[in-house]
């Protein structure tokens, strides 16, 4: 009986897929041997998003006809929100998404419209609301460098080439360089001259970028680094002249929205869409533009040595990486591996959300730091050689990261290596056992 049923199954035609099913990559019934992965749209119901975008549009009007602060960021919180779903369907048309392979733990298809998502909800409020917007083409352009990353997957030289390119135009159009960096060490004021301030803003820019970029291993984990360094900054600027740049909140909230639908909590079990190469450049961008404007000039906010408590974690451990992988694995420190801090800290038994949670907690104490150090008027010297004890104390208590073998590459490269059990890395491609 059941070898009838069987036969009477297998004679059944398969559903025919739609042209929609099949750009969402969905595989019909008669091809079990390849695995195929779905995007999970059925998560943003028809319904839902149509009250969320009829209440954006009363804001953005309202927004029009009075823009105060808060009816700002609550558009632009929204906005992110609604965009982030509206924006599913045309990411998959167009190959915007991140299938899980490699290391990647994910176990679905996931759209990458973070990116868009922050910067259309941030550049609608700020054009609607007539709000400041001078850093708008920089994130623009920012935006549509790594859209062509996440379609299409430029090599590093190419990326740093952009970046580079957006720096400079940064610099000499918008005049946002850094020219002085205070009292550092304590031997008088340093201040660098149009050569040095164009090379150390293309450094500086280029490494906060790919800070954000290597933090964006957790759910959550870069949107939050960014949304509490913003956050600190505005602060700081709040602090010590009593304003900051009007547009800055937006840009904060709608991090913070698109934080709704990217992070775990009890109403999101799984993040709905990813920030890809385009969101975390444009936070880094972001970072980069107002660490810069609030630090330099006569009336700047904080002290370059309170910046770097500021921009904290996520620049020491992409520091140690920058010095870890060339010296101790002999690879580029451009490499992707599973040996950021998040990686380690999963490896020990932490859940992603409790990694994201307590690697954000550590930064808003750095930020803390920051913010008070600057309030307080704390020496930079202080600051400077305080931030430069805990970065080594931080470098030498990072244990190990089990997911590297002995020939300093990720063991899911190694196609040789042995991974049973809690031991993930005990052999690898060229036959040396593992050291530890």
């Amino acid at each position: 009986m059941s070898y009838l049923k069987s036969l009477i199954s297998a004679s059944k035609r398969p559903r025919l897929l739609s042209g929609h099913e099949w750009r969402l990559g969905r595989s019909p019934r008669f091809r079990p041997t390849v695995p195929q992965y779905r995007l999970k749209v059925d998560s943003a119901p028809a319904q839902r998003t149509a009250c969320l975008l009829a209440l954006n549009v009363l804001l953005v009007s309202l927004t029009v006809l009075s823009h105060p602060l808060w009816t700002s960021c609550v558009t632009a919180l929204l906005l992110t929100v609604t965009l982030v779903w509206l924006l599913e369907l045309p990411a998959a048309a167009l190959g915007l998404v991140d299938k899980p392979q490699g290391r990647k733990a994910h176990d679905c298809v996931t759209p990458l419209t973070g990116g868009p998502a922050i910067l259309f909800a941030a550049a609608i409020v700020m054009l609607s609301g007539w709000w400041p917007a001078t850093i708008l083409p920089f994130l623009i352009v920012t935006g549509l460098v790594g859209a062509v990353d996440d379609r299409r997957g430029l090599s590093a030289r190419m990326r740093l080439g952009a970046m580079t390119a957006i720096l400079v135009a940064m610099v000499y159009i918008a005049g946002h360089g850094v020219t002085d960096l205070g009292n550092l060490f304590g031997f008088g004021p340093i201040e660098l001259g149009a050569a040095g301030s164009l090379a150390f803003t293309i450094l500086c820019g280029v490494g906060l970028v790919n800070a954000i970029n290597m933090a964006d291993g957790v759910d959550g984990l870069a949107a939050a680094h960014v949304a509490s360094s913003l956050t600190a900054l505005l602060l700081a600027a709040w602090l010590s002249t009593g304003a900051f740049p009007p547009e800055l909140p937006v840009i904060i909230a709608a991090v913070v929205g698109f934080l709704v639908v990217n992070s775990r909590h009890p109403f999101n079990p799984r993040a709905q869409a990813f920030l890809g190469d385009s969101g975390s450049m444009i936070l880094g961008v972001c970072l980069a533009w107002y660490a810069i404007s609030l630090s330099q000039g006569e009336q700047k906010a904080l002290p370059p040595a309170a910046v770097l408590w500021i921009l904290g974690l996520p620049v020491i451990d992409t520091l140690r990486l920058m010095i870890q992988r060339p010296l101790k694995r002999g690879v580029s420190p451009f490499s992707g591996a599973r040996d950021h801090l998040h990686h380690i800290l999963q490896a020990h038994g932490m859940t992603p959300s409790a990694t994201t949670c307590t690697l954000v907690a550590v930064n808003i104490v750095f930020c803390a730091v920051g913010v008070l150090g600057a309030h307080f008027r704390v020496p930079e010297p202080a600051l400077t050689y305080s931030f430069i004890a805990v970065a080594l104390l931080f470098w030498t208590l990072t244990p190990r990261s089990p997911f590297i073998g002995y020939c300093g590459r990720d063991v899911s490269e190694c196609p040789k290596a042995v991974i049973n059990g809690c031991e993930l890395a005990t052999a690898c491609d060229d036959g040396h056992p593992n050291p530890r």
